[in-house]
C-alpha cells in the first residue's frame, strides 16, 4: 500500500510540474459513477448532461451502458456530443475493479474502485487510470444517498503533443428507487463544469 501511495504522489508531482504546451482538455462527460461495481450480469443505462464553467465552455450530452462483467468488475461505454466551438462526437470506455467493499461481503470502511479508462474527442485521445471512492447511506423509505469522489491521472495526446494531466470529480448519487438513481457533480479539470445524470436498471 505504501508503494502505491508513493507512486500516486510521484505522478501528481510530475503532472503539476510538467510544462504544458496547451491547456488540459479534460473529460467531456464527468464521472457520474461511484466506487461500487455492478454485480455479475447486472446492467444499467444512463443519460447525462454537462455544463462547462470556464471560458472554454464545453457543454455535452451522453448516453451510457454499464455491465457487471464479473464479481467486483464493471465495464462501461459512453457515446455523446460535446459542444465547444462546434459540436463533436465524443467516446469513452472504462473498466473498474472494486478493491474495497463496505457491504457485508468484505465490510470495508468505504467502497473503492480502480481501473483504466480512455476518451476520444475530435483529435484528442486520453488514456489513464482512475480511483473512485464512495460511501452509501440508507434513508427512510428505501432511498439512499452516496457521496463519491474520483481522481484520475492520464496522458492526453493531440497530434505529436502528449501531456500528463490530472483531474478530480466530487458528486452525490441519490437512489430514488431500487433501480433509478440521480447524479450531480462538479469537475475540476481541463473542462471544469457541472454534470447531472440519471441511471436505470435494464437487466
Amino acid at each position: 500500500m505504501k508503494r502505491i501511495l508513493c507512486a500516486c504522489a510521484l505522478l501528481i508531482v510530475i503532472a503539476a510540474g510538467s510544462g504544458q504546451a496547451r491547456d488540459a482538455v479534460g473529460s467531456s462527460f464527468g464521472a457520474l459513477t461511484t466506487g461500487r461495481s455492478l454485480s455479475k450480469g447486472a446492467g444499467l443505462a444512463g443519460l447525462g448532461v454537462g455544463i462547462g464553467l470556464e471560458d472554454y465552455r464545453r457543454n455535452s450530452v451522453v448516453g451510457s451502458i454499464h455491465y457487471g462483467l464479473y464479481e467486483f468488475i464493471e465495464v462501461s461505454g459512453r457515446v455523446g456530443l460535446a459542444d465547444a466551438d462546434e459540436v463533436r462526437l465524443a467516446l469513452y470506455g472504462d473498466m473498474k475493479y472494486q478493491l474495497l467493499d463496505a457491504g457485508p461481503e468484505l465490510n470495508d470502511p468505504f467502497d473503492l474502485a480502480v481501473g483504466p479508462f480512455f476518451e476520444y474527442l475530435d483529435d484528442v485521445y486520453q488514456l489513464g487510470v482512475q480511483a473512485i471512492g464512495s460511501q452509501l447511506f440508507n434513508l427512510k423509505g428505501g432511498q439512499t444517498l452516496e457521496p463519491y469522489g474520483r481522481f484520475n491521472v492520464r496522458i492526453e495526446s493531440f497530434e505529436s503533443d502528449s501531456n500528463l494531466e490530472i483531474g478530480v470529480n466530487a458528486g452525490l448519487r441519490w437512489g430514488v428507487t431500487g433501480s433509478i438513481s440521480l447524479f450531480g457533480e462538479i469537475q475540476m479539470d481541463g473542462n471544469d463544469g457541472l454534470f447531472i445524470g440519471i441511471k436505470d436498471s435494464i437487466f
